[in-house]
């Protein structure tokens, strides 16, 4: 991102003031940002808590606009620790984060709640990939199904048929029990030699068990769909149009967020500072 502006001096205003904030708070305020994206596209909400403090640094005017004390610094909180009061109306009363039990609140003008996609009724944005969430469990237990039956059908079952069904022929008890002892001591890769009144037949390797392949396949595209993004993409190959058209796709995302982001930031933030400074960015955009 750039900062610019035809007044050179809110410009360099507002770069000193995330320098040393980027100083004081021990975070660089780029990662901040980033930090912020990561929330956003996972979250479809990000939330900043604004630091106030007495004084700046020594050079720097700043005086509080929203709260007597001026923004020292921002810092970033989990947004799925975060639940929003509202009145009968919507407006927002107070933003309240509990950790480990512990519940602090937070007023509204100390707060920067960035969103995507928020329904007209909603306090909170709604996360894109929510939609996909059944579908990624129902993917993962079709998964461990598969591997139960790897393991089910790897190694066959043996069964031995003692005796015949004919009179005279049937097996005895001892010749069973028999059977069952020599199972135990044959080592697994070793050879049992019977005669014509015992059969071995295994059961299972005949590969007649279950082609999950399909289902796979199906449940997997569906996970792609919610997403949003092309098998190509996710390293599963595909048609090369499909792989353009779904890259296209992900760009006009990208640039969306990072709009999205940008209007916060030069609203929120940036406004803000520019305010406590002295400057006057409602009246004169420039």
């Amino acid at each position: 991102y750039t900062i610019k502006s035809e007044n050179e001096a809110a410009a360099e205003y507002i770069k000193k003031r995330f320098r040393i904030m980027s100083f004081a708070t021990q975070t660089p305020i780029d990662i901040t940002f980033q930090e912020v994206a990561d929330d956003l596209v996972k979250y479809s909400n990000a939330f900043l808590i604004k630091s106030r403090v007495d004084f700046i640094m020594p050079g720097i005017r700043a005086r509080g606009v929203f709260a007597p004390k001026p923004v020292g610094g921002y810092f970033r909180i989990d947004p799925s620790t975060v639940r929003i009061k509202r009145d009968k109306n919507g407006k927002v009363l107070k933003y309240q984060q509990i950790v480990d039990g512990e519940e602090k609140n937070y007023a509204p003008r100390d707060v920067v709640h960035f969103y995507l996609d928020r329904e007209p009724n909603n306090a909170f944005g709604t996360p894109r990939i929510l939609a996909a969430l059944e579908d990624v469990k129902l993917l993962r237990k079709i998964e461990g199904n598969i591997i139960s039956l790897i393991y089910r059908f790897a190694i066959p079952i043996y069964q031995w048929m003692i005796g015949l069904p004919e009179n005279g022929f049937q097996a005895t008890d001892k010749e069973i029990q028999d059977a069952k002892n020599e199972i135990e001591k044959v080592a697994l890769d070793g050879m049992i030699v019977t005669n014509e009144r015992t059969q071995i037949k295994a059961i299972g390797a005949e590969g007649q068990a279950l082609d999950a392949t399909g289902y796979l396949d199906y449940f997997e595209k569906r996970v792609f769909t919610a997403l949003g993004v092309s098998a190509s993409q996710m390293g599963r190959g595909g048609a090369k149009q499909d792989a353009d058209s779904m890259e296209a796709q992900a760009h006009d995302t990208v640039k969306y967020i990072q709009r999205t982001l940008s209007i916060f930031i030069e609203n929120y933030i940036i406004n803000e500072l520019l305010l406590e400074g002295g400057f006057n960015p409602v009246l004169n955009e420039n």
